[in-house]
């Protein structure tokens, strides 16, 4: 299967010279769009995504810095709504997890019109969309005529505040998987929650087909096992976005050879496995 048809903006050797957009915009499909940050504008350079419905649309994340990401995503949101003659559109937008690099963008969005901001913080995502078992219970979440399944998958975070999940779109197939998964630094503070948050993506897998899992960030290179160093701006040799079933089932045999114990540090092909 090929992977993504795209070539994404990776940063400079001189910022200063960069001809970048401060955010990239992907289209995956008409109604999937994922988009990056620029490298030069923040070394994390996130992707953010957004997926319409017929009643609502839902951007993931706002980004890390100061990236104009509200008039990036209006825009598309206007053309969208040209093209399917489906005025007022409702915006949710809600985060994979509260860590500074997903939510520097969210005073972009608060109090707007016809916007829905889900606040960080577990109390937050449960009362707004309806978890009632955290961790264990996934729940959907509809955009209309588009069901969302969103899955708790804690470990990345500091168990005390720690609100990350996952979200699988039946549409494309797709698992957007935050900063638990994805070709970079997998950094985990709470080994017993992440070990079991991967188990849940594994057995989820086992009963839906997904094509990819996309995660938030890229930090390693086209050659295996091999990373760029934190706070770099300029990533020419860089893995691709996304990762393949195969994949996380190489990630879930590494969190079991540690079955009871401690997670160690891990250098596989395409992640590192990063306990702090």
């Amino acid at each position: 299967m090929p992977g993504l048809d795209v070539r994404w903006i990776h940063g400079a050797p001189d910022c200063a010279l960069s001809t970048d957009p401060p955010l990239q915009v992907y289209a995956f499909d008409k109604d999937t769009y994922i988009l990056r940050q620029s490298k030069c504008a923040h070394f994390e350079a996130p992707f953010l995504y957004l997926l319409f419905g017929t009643e609502r649309a839902m951007l993931i994340d706002t980004g890390a810095g100061n990236a104009p990401v509200r008039a990036v995503v209006q825009g598309i949101i206007e053309q969208w709504q040209a093209i399917h003659d489906r005025p007022g559109l409702e915006l949710v937008v809600a985060h994979s997890h509260g860590h500074a690099d997903h939510v520097a963008g969210d005073d972009q969005f608060r109090g707007q019109p016809g916007t829905a901001l889900v606040e960080t913080g577990l109390s937050s995502i449960e009362r707004f969309f309806g978890f009632r078992n955290w961790p264990e219970e996934a729940v959907g979440f509809d955009l209309g005529e588009r069901e969302l399944t969103l899955i708790p998958v804690p470990g990345h975070m500091d168990r005390q505040r720690d609100d990350h999940f996952a979200v699988y779109d039946a549409q494309t197939q797709l698992m957007l998987s935050g900063d638990v998964f994805y070709p970079g630094f997998l950094y985990v503070r709470d080994g017993r929650a992440y070990r079991r948050s991967i188990e849940r993506l594994v057995c989820f897998a086992a009963g839906h087909h997904v094509r990819y899992y996309l995660g938030c960030h890229i930090e390693m290179t086209r050659m295996k096992g091999l990373a760029y160093r934190s706070g770099t701006t300029y990533q020419p040799l860089e893995h691709v976005l996304e990762l393949r079933p195969r994949h996380l089932a190489e990630l879930h045999a590494a969190a079991l050879e540690t079955m009871g114990g401690e997670l160690t540090r891990m250098v596989l092909d395409h992640f590192i496995l990063e306990p702090v």
